[in-house]
């Protein structure tokens, strides 16, 4: 935070000079400088560097929400054997799987990650969530391990340790877990997800352990087409005792100013987003997807307060792309990670329409890096399905998804968080979906069945409701009971 201290100042000035009475209130500068990307502004210059670019803070930072309340900490311990005997008796008559996510700091890595995680939220204008990829912030994302990807992950002291934990998990110290915070939330909320598909590196890997082996043993072709997209296989039998997993297990706790409500869910290929698309095979040939939902994409044609709609072309990109950019930056002379650049310079307006010359891509227009031929030759334009839901979605002649056609609906469960340190296990009997998108077939979501090959968990996700939001997760896995 040092190198933020600059705004300090700003912020009283801002706070005594606003635009007058125009009902919208303003965003503390200083919240900005530690999450570059909150809802509804544009991210600050930094003076430091020339020609003017994004201030990025160096480490994940963790503003203040709600009402700012110290966090007690956790009373369960595990820092002596009676608390660890205490604490752990919960895992009495479980059996934990290989795989699992510990989110500590990985090979030759300082720090932890939660690998393959992306977190989202609802957009309310004036909230945030944090953290976000690791290799986003400067002196953290060099210290990680850069084979892998994903949200930074929070150090932490007194975290959950216990000695009855599988031995291929090895004997690493619990220094570090999965931490999303934010706020607030007025819509629907967020989560941070993770893609299954991404835990097996490859029998080929030279450090592969046994988490990863599992995993491997886990892998199917989610599609069946050859696409690159795979998800863990739940029917399948990968221990030599037998035994099957039932559910999904994990640590959790909350903050003192977090909602207590912590919703887990499943996308399989017939509720994922990600599987329903069209995909370029690595042969050239196009394949439609699973077909089963109906793909959808809300757009945000219009610039947070203070920046400019206006085309910019990277060097790796075919055509301009008009761009949120905050007056005096120009985002193509930046050295930053392509995905932050996106964040920070989000598309925007309309865009063209095929044919029109010059072409200028608009908040349709899907970043190089992870084409999506869906929505190619689409433009970002209001469309009215009954009065009550009018939105901007993404859309040429075709209309977009009805709700009761729409991917997203995945199968869900909830949970209720304290502040202390607690270990969820949740069957998989106990996911269903919420409603709003198209509904699945009950025979089709039955991973604790073994006739069932369709039963494949394409992703992982932790989501969370309106309002605030802070928690932790650490050692997730699956488990059988014994």
């Amino acid at each position: 935070m040092k190198r933020a201290s600059w705004l300090l100042p700003l912020a009283f000035v801002v706070a005594c000079s606003g635009k007058g009475n125009s009902g919208r209130k303003e965003i503390d500068p200083a919240l900005i400088a530690q999450v570059p990307w909150v809802n509804g502004a544009g991210p600050l210059i930094d003076p430091n560097i020339q020609p003017a670019q994004a201030y990025i803070p160096p480490d994940p930072m963790f503003p203040a929400i709600g009402a700012d309340q110290p966090d007690p900490g956790s009373r369960v311990q595990f820092d002596t054997d009676k608390h660890r005997a205490q604490a752990c008796a919960a895992l009495d008559g479980v059996v934990l799987s290989d795989w699992h996510l510990d989110f500590e700091p990985y090979r030759k890595a300082t720090v932890g990650v939660a690998p393959f995680f992306a977190v989202y939220d609802d957009h309310t204008e004036g909230s945030f969530h944090t953290p976000e990829d690791a290799a986003f912030y400067p002196s953290f994302g060099a210290k990680r391990d850069s084979s892998i990807w994903g949200t930074a992950a929070s150090q932490i002291t007194g975290g959950p340790a216990c000695d009855t934990l599988p031995a291929s998990w090895g004997n690493k110290p619990n220094g570090w877990a999965l931490h999303v915070r934010g706020g607030r939330f007025n819509y629907f909320g967020g989560g941070a997800e993770h893609t299954v598909g991404l835990d097996c590196p490859g029998a080929d890997d030279p450090e592969i352990d046994p988490g990863q082996a599992e995993a491997c043993n886990l892998m199917v072709d989610a599609v069946g087409d050859g696409r690159t997209d795979k998800a863990f296989d739940m029917t399948k039998v990968v221990r030599p005792d037998g035994i099957k997993y039932t559910g999904i297990a994990f640590w959790a706790r909350r903050g003192p100013d977090s909602g207590s409500g912590l919703f887990v869910a499943f996308q399989d290929k017939y509720t994922s987003d990600r599987l329903a698309r069209t995909t370029r095979l690595p042969d050239g040939t196009v394949s439609p997807g699973v077909g089963y939902c109906k793909r959808y994409r809300q757009c945000y044609p219009n610039c947070a307060d203070g920046t400019e709609c206006k085309p910019f072309q990277f060097a790796d990109e075919a055509f301009p792309i008009a761009r949120c950019v905050p007056p005096g930056i120009d985002p193509t002379s930046a050295m930053m990670e392509k995905a932050l650049a996106q964040k920070l310079y989000p598309p925007c307006g309309a865009g063209s329409k095929p044919g029109d010359m010059p072409f200028i891509g608009g908040a349709c227009t899907p970043p190089s890096y992870d084409p999506d031929i869906d929505f190619d030759n689409t433009q970002c334009k209001p469309y009215n399905f009954t009065g009550l839901d009018e939105n901007y979605f993404c859309y040429g002649d075709t209309p977009p998804a009805n709700p009761d056609e729409r991917c997203g609906d995945g199968f869900l469960s909830s949970i209720s968080l304290s502040t202390d340190w607690q270990f969820y296990k949740i069957p998989f009997s106990a996911f269903q979906q919420q409603g709003f998108g198209k509904k699945v077939p009950p025979s089709k979501w039955l991973p604790n069945k073994t006739d069932i090959p369709e039963a494949a968990l394409q992703t992982i996700v932790f989501a969370f409701s309106v309002g605030n939001i802070d928690f932790y997760v650490d050692n997730l896995s699956f488990y059988a009971d014994k």
